[in-house]
This record gives C-alpha cells, sequence and structure tokens, in this order.
C-alpha cells in the first residue's frame, strides 16, 4: 500500500480523489494535511525552515508544483496537488489562475460568481460566453520520478444567472457543452464524469495503474 498526501484541505476533492482511485482497485491510501497533522500555514522542512505556499506561478501547472513540492518537503511522502480555474475567452481567459482569488480578497464564490457574470453583461449570446474549466495535477515525490503532471478540461459557457447549490466555485454559472446543464445542478457522481478535475484524476489513475507494482 502506497501513500499519498492531497495537499488540499478541500474535503470534497479529497472524497474525489478517493473515490476515483477505489475506481481503478488501486492500494493507494489517500491521506490528508490533517491525516499528518501539518497546517498549511506553517509548514516546515526538515532543516525546521518555513515553507511558503503562495501561488505565484503564472499557470496552473506552476501553481500545483509550488503545492506539491511544498508538502513533500514537509512530510517527505509523495504528494498531489491540483490548481484549476475556469478561463472564459471573452475577458482574454480570465480569471485563469486568479479564479479563487477574482475580484481581490475577501469573496466568497457567490460575489466573485455575481461578478463575473456582470464582467459578461456586455455579452449576452452563448457564443460570446464560451468558457472551459481547466485543472493540472502534480505528483511530486513518487519514486524514481521527476515532478509529474496530469491535465484535465471541460468546455462550456457562462449562463445569465446562477443556478443549483451543488459543488463549489463556479459550478453554479457554468453550463457544460454536452449536456447543457450547469454543473452545480448535476449530482456529484455525473459530474466528477465529465469535470476537468475528473479527468485529470483518472488521468492519474491510469498512471497509477500502470505503474505501481
Amino acid at each position: 500500500m502506497i501513500k499519498i498526501l492531497l495537499a488540499s484541505g478541500n474535503a470534497k476533492k479529497l472524497s474525489e480523489l478517493r473515490a476515483i482511485l477505489d475506481a481503478y482497485s488501486l492500494p493507494v491510501q489517500v491521506l490528508s494535511p490533517a491525516d499528518l497533522e501539518l497546517n498549511p500555514d506553517d509548514l516546515r522542512d526538515s532543516e525546521n525552515k518555513p515553507i511558503s505556499l503562495e501561488e505565484t506561478g503564472s499557470t496552473f501547472a506552476e501553481n500545483a508544483l509550488i503545492k506539491a513540492m511544498g508538502f513533500f518537503r514537509a512530510c517527505g511522502i509523495p504528494c498531489i496537488s491540483d490548481d484549476s480555474g475556469i478561463c472564459v475567452d471573452a475577458l482574454n481567459g480570465e480569471p485563469g489562475v486568479y479564479s479563487a482569488r477574482y475580484g481581490g480578497p475577501g469573496l466568497d464564490d457567490g460575489q466573485r460568481n455575481q461578478l463575473l457574470l456582470k464582467n459578461l453583461e456586455p455579452y449576452p449570446e452563448p457564443e460570446q460566453r464560451k468558457a472551459h474549466f481547466a485543472c493540472v495535477l502534480c505528483l511530486v515525490g513518487y519514486p524514481g520520478q521527476a515532478p509529474l503532471y496530469f491535465e484535465g478540461r471541460v468546455d462550456g459557457y457562462i449562463g445569465l444567472s446562477s443556478s443549483g447549490d451543488g459543488g463549489f466555485g463556479y459550478d453554479p454559472v457554468f453550463i457544460e457543452n454536452s449536456t447543457g446543464e450547469y454543473f452545480a445542478t448535476m449530482s456529484p457522481d455525473r459530474k466528477a464524469a465529465l469535470s476537468h478535475r475528473g479527468k485529470a484524476l483518472k488521468a492519474l489513475a491510469a498512471y497509477l495503474q500502470r505503474n505501481l507494482h
């Protein structure tokens, strides 16, 4: 049984990763920072030097690496981190890597969604509101490997209003192309089958399936 740390305190992400790895029947135990009594705000390396997790990267891959490498330095077991966000064509790819910080500090998910809808008011047609969710997973510390990356993407567009109370982040305003449904109205299993994060997690699971001995 190999142990892997998910470098996130998000319970929904942890549940999603565990479910996908279970579906592949992989001998992997996924741990959370709390399981190892790691405080993301006070990580220290083996020499007791502080570790910063500040997302200073300009790409999803760079930010995922910062988080995964930081936790790996703190605990010494393989670590997975993801960075993801929503990219809107009409806004030149924004919010992108700033999705979680869109509009500045202090806003919650609902307020960020409302800001996005407001900024898209000049673009009322679905074709003008094209968007995609992107996710990059980074695995650090896997034996014998440099950092590994796994990507997922799902295309759609931003609705004229929000709908549904499932999921998190921008799920209430994102309409997935193949179904015409808001992510926030889908069941967790249905969303995971379509989502950017689900696709990246499945790519990770497929890699582990091929390489675990």
